[in-house]
């Protein structure tokens, strides 16, 4: 190079100034904590919308296993001289159901009262012979107390009618309100049962229909069913089934050329018998009918060669040395009729009426489901006090304000004497608090920890932060010079 050749200029940009990086390092900030922050927030809060809790609370301080109702129990055909009676009879009562959730009020013959079709009748009929009572079997709820002279003389009909009605009558249903005794035989509740009825024969052998006594047996248990209609729906299925083998039960042995069975627990094959095959959101009460070809079988302890399978079903075997004719597979179903009064809780007793029974069922069942549906609300409480994070969406909260309006519903109608009504708004009761409990939108969220959500974010979040701190440093550091 010469010396009047001139050297190339170079431009040096000089950096930026540490106050304009700063600056934009502030106008980055500002915008992802005025839109970028709240645009998160919106997009990944959940929906927590307001419970009633007072009002939750308030019912179940008021009425969790604390509901009471009376029973009205009319006297008819109370001779005049007899009319004082029922105050004193009433005192009695009183005195001994003092502490108990069910009381029983008696009526005179001229009281009115708002569903005189749920109201007991009782009626004093003199009789020279004995005292007797007899439950009228049919749905007029009538109980003729048959007493003698002696009793009138001696002053002893409060007493009698007391006892008649205390440690008879209602006995069963005080003593459970009492106890609170669980049946452990008896299917969670639902109003929809589906009953499979299952003819298992063995080898070559069938159920033979000749005649169509199938059918008719059938028929004859489906009136049975309507009985039950107020308590709940019933469909009914039926087929036949064959099996090769049985299961060797525990303790089983041979006496007089029958195999007794001692322990029922494992004499249902369930997979090989194709019994576990049915899926469906309703219960399914299994009445199956063992009918074996190559052994006499003898269930230990049963007078009917049957057992019940606890929520599940029951047995009855038919031994090849009994025809089954009509007759018998109509005696058949009446075992399956008693199973089935087993397994939805109602009482077998005898001496009751089996009107009485459901009445005394639908009454327990209401009590029940507004227990159960209390306790759905004081577990959703809790769980939304323990997971601040969890959605409460508007349709729970609206299927809660339902489930409360169908408690005070149920029990106002319970304080109405209908019992039927009651029953119906405690089972829709426990239907909205149940679907409410298990919203699909607060099951996901309930099982989505704070873990879960921070291993997705981190990747999101976790280059942009460090890409500014980073250059917060950096901006800091310059400013300092």
């Amino acid at each position: 190079m010469t010396g009047s050749e001139k050297a190339p200029l170079v431009c040096v940009k000089d950096p930026a100034p540490p106050w304009k990086r700063f600056s934009i390092l502030i106008i980055v900030l500002t915008i992802s904590l005025t839109l970028g922050l709240p645009s998160w927030y919106l997009t990944t809060s959940v929906e927590r919308a307001e419970l009633p809790v007072g009002e939750i609370e308030t019912l179940n301080e008021k009425y969790l296993d604390n509901v009471e109702y009376a029973i009205p129990v009319k006297i008819i055909d109370l001779p005049n001289t007899l009319i004082g009676i029922i105050n004193e009879t009433q005192e009695l009562i009183n005195s001994r159901l003092k502490d108990s959730k069910v009381s029983i009020t008696l009526l005179g013959g001229d009281t009115t009262v708002e569903n005189p079709s749920n109201v007991y009748k009782l009626k004093l009929i003199m009789n020279e012979d004995e005292d007797q009572m007899m439950v009228s079997p049919y749905n007029d709820k009538t109980i003729s107390l048959f007493i003698t002279p002696h009793i009138i003389k001696n002053n002893l009909t409060t007493d009698l009618i007391s006892r008649v009605l205390l440690d008879t009558v209602f006995k069963k249903e005080i003593t459970d309100r009492a106890t609170k005794v669980s049946d452990k035989l008896k299917f969670p509740f639902s109003d929809n049962y589906k009953i499979s009825i299952n003819f298992l024969n063995s080898g070559s052998k069938s159920f033979d229909n000749t005649g169509g006594i199938l059918q008719r047996s059938i028929e004859n248990f489906e009136s049975f069913l309507n009985t039950l209609k107020p308590l709940a729906n019933f469909t009914i299925e039926f087929q036949e089934l064959w099996y090769e083998n049985r299961i060797q039960t525990i303790g089983e042995h041979e006496s007089d050329g029958y195999t007794i069975i001692e322990d029922t627990s494992m004499f249902i094959d369930y997979s090989d018998w194709g019994l576990d095959q049915d899926v469906e959101l309703k219960p399914i009460i299994n009445l199956n009918l063992y009918l074996p070809e190559d052994e006499k079988i003898r269930i230990a302890n049963s007078n009917r060669n049957s057992f019940i399978i606890p929520q599940w079903g029951g047995v009855v075997i038919i031994n090849n040395d009994e025809v089954l004719d009509y007759p018998k597979l109509n005696e058949v179903f009446d075992i399956f009729a008693f199973q089935i009064l087993k397994l939805l809780g109602i009482s077998t007793e005898a001496e009751e009426s089996l009107f009485y029974r459901i009445d005394e069922a639908i009454r327990r069942q209401t009590i029940e489901n507004i227990d159960a549906t209390l306790k759905n609300f004081q577990s959703l409480i809790t769980v939304i006090n323990k997971l601040k994070t969890i959605p409460i969406p508007l349709q729970a909260v609206d299927e809660v304000e339902e489930s409360v309006s169908k408690i005070k519903e149920s029990i106002a109608n319970l304080e109405k004497l209908s019992w039927l009504e009651a029953y119906k708004a405690s089972t829709e009761a426990l239907a909205f608090s149940s679907s409410a409990f298990f919203h699909k939108d607060m099951v996901q969220q309930a099982y989505f920890p704070e873990e879960h959500k921070m291993a997705v974010y981190s990747p999101l979040l976790g280059p942009f932060i460090t890409i500014l701190t980073m250059a917060l440093i950096r901006a800091v550091r310059e400013l300092r010079k």
